[in-house]
């Protein structure tokens, strides 16, 4: 082969290179396809040129880009709602995606001031996976260049089918209400983890009152947390769509679940929110599936009420450990640390998080000299109560305590927060985001004072808790490999055990269970992640997730 030759060949495999690494020319191929015959260079319908001018492709894609990136559309309903033709990190904002979208995006509802869908029939209508390249290209901020998009994710999803977190969209509060957000889809490899960051404009018009958010998440999801940036301006700064890397850990918290959980606050408090409050999302899912690609979703149900309504603002803290180092040992591992730096906060909910090496979490009061003081917390008790009779550590399941309606404690004099660790894995394990690190931290809600909120600071905190008779059930091990043990309440009532798969089809039933311990035979169940139910007579319902190796 001549030096000619191989420069034509070496040429032509850096075009092509070029091309594979812009998931904007992916957009600009799928534009051509199915939109230009209505919006070419020389005849652009509502006057937008999706053709673009130049030499090369590459060039009339950025052509294209330089007139939908950002840009308002001519659409009176579209502009007045603030879209742009592209809206990165925005899919539901982008009036683009929204005209093909065509009941593929669920959050979107097109308005009749849209004025139709594209492309209008009989035209070939993009196929899904086109779609979803439009989607995850907005999502991961509609970059100009470089692939940020795996196609090969999408594909093996769109043509083989794969794992989901919602098949349906969750119900949404009424607009009366509040309203739903919604953070994805992103796509896992199978038998892998992903976590992402999104600033979301939440875009209130006015100053409004949250006093409930309902975050919900599939049983795949090892977290969901809700932080908000101090200003508008303090977002200014940060890139638009999905992000890999935080770097704003000191942004308040509004929420922070590792389920599916409905916060409710209590009477006269709210989370206070500006017009233009700007929320920092951040999600992180696990893909059990040894071979599936997982589309992981959250969404969070916002209640809102009129300013002036509470009389307290809500808040809540993260407090992390992160100097813990657990040794491959085999050993039980105490990490322990002291706080007293959140100033004088009265505590409406509390929980603790670690991750698979975790044995147990407890929470101290400090005394005044820095001593340990009541035990008001326990991960291993129903409703993080202290002193239950059965005491199990669920790391998937740590309990919140909750005292309804009121504030169990003032923690004046900071606390003391311990968890314990048996790593027999072959490596040591320090603070990490993966599943395969751990973390040592809990997440506090509360408010600076109880004045006017008609409410006492209980003691003791053992009675406070509100528990059905079916709250102290155990199930262990989690994850399973052939059989669960259940440990049941002393109760009068017969109780009935049914384990659902993802997609909500009862794989297993067993009815009539009995005091005292059970074992249940999961020998016949595929692996993956289950959800279960005991039920008994009287209605009352105790629900979580399990994991078959």
């Amino acid at each position: 082969m001549n030096t000619r030759l191989l420069t034509i060949v070496a040429m032509l495999f850096a075009i092509s290179g070029l091309f594979a690494q812009s998931t904007n020319i992916e957009v600009y191929n799928i534009m051509q396809t199915k939109c230009a015959s209505c919006h070419s260079n020389a005849n652009p319908e509502a006057g937008l040129d999706l053709e673009g001018v130049g030499a090369t492709a590459a060039e009339r894609a950025l052509d294209v880009y330089a007139k939908i990136a950002n840009i308002t559309p001519s659409n009176a309903h579209a502009a007045s709602k603030g879209y742009k033709h592209i809206y990165k990190g925005r899919p539901d904002r982008s009036f683009l995606f929204r005209k093909i979208s065509n009941g593929f995006e669920n959050m979107i509802s097109s308005h009749t001031d849209e004025q139709g869908t594209m492309p209008p029939y009989p035209n070939e209508q993009l196929t899904d996976y086109e779609k979803e390249v439009f989607r995850q290209w907005i999502l991961y901020g509609a970059p100009s260049t470089g692939n940020v998009v795996d196609l090969s994710l999408l594909e093996d999803y769109y043509t083989n089918g794969g794992e989901e977190a919602f098949p349906t969209r969750p119900a949404a509060p009424d607009p009366s209400e509040g309203f739903q957000i919604k953070m994805g889809p992103f796509f896992i490899p199978p038998a892998s983890e992903n976590e992402f960051y999104l600033k979301y404009e939440v875009d209130l018009g006015e100053a409004k009152e949250v006093n409930r958010v309902h975050t919900i998440i599939s049983p795949y999801s090892h977290h969901f947390i809700t932080y908000k940036f101090p200003t508008p301006d303090d977002a200014a700064g940060v890139n638009e769509g999905f992000r890999s890397n935080n770097g704003f850990a000191q942004n308040p918290i509004v929420t922070s679940v590792a389920e599916t959980y409905d916060i409710a606050l209590p009477n006269k408090t709210a989370f206070f929110w500006e017009a233009e409050e700007v929320l920092d999302l951040n999600s992180h899912y696990i893909n059990y599936s040894p071979d599936k690609v997982f589309k992981a979703e959250g969404y969070l149900n916002i209640y809102t009420q009129d300013s002036g309504t509470a009389l307290k603002q809500m808040y809540t803290v993260l407090v992390p450990n992160l100097g813990i180092f657990i040794p491959n040992n085999g050993n039980v591992d105490t990490e322990t640390a002291f706080v007293n730096a959140f100033g004088n906060p009265f505590v409406w909910q509390i929980g603790g998080h670690t991750h698979q090496l975790g044995t147990g979490y407890k929470i101290w009061k400090q005394t005044p000299s820095g001593d340990y003081g009541d035990l008001f917390y326990d991960a291993s008790c129903p409703g993080g109560i202290p002193g239950c009779v059965s005491p199990f550590y669920d790391y998937a399941h740590i309990p919140n305590r909750v005292w309804p309606e009121f504030f169990g404690i003032n923690l004046s004099h900071g606390v003391i927060h311990e968890a314990t660790y048996i790593n027999d894995t072959d490596s040591p394990v320090s603070w990490g985001p993966l599943s395969t690190d751990e973390m040592m931290l809990f997440a506090m809600m509360y408010v600076n004072d109880t004045t006017g909120l008609n409410v006492g600071i209980s003691t003791p905190v053992e009675n406070l808790e509100l528990k059905t008779e079916l709250s102290d059930i155990i199930v262990y091990p989690n994850p399973v490999q052939d059989e669960i043990q259940v440990i049941l309440p002393n109760t009068s009532e017969s109780i009935n055990f049914k384990l659902y798969d993802l997609v909500g089809r009862e794989v297993k039933s067993v009815t009539g269970l009995a005091n005292d311990a059970t074992t249940i035979d999961l020998t016949e169940l595929k692996s993956g992640m289950y959800l279960y139910e005991f039920m008994n007579e009287s209605g009352e319902r105790k629900t979580g997730k399990l994991y078959k190796e």
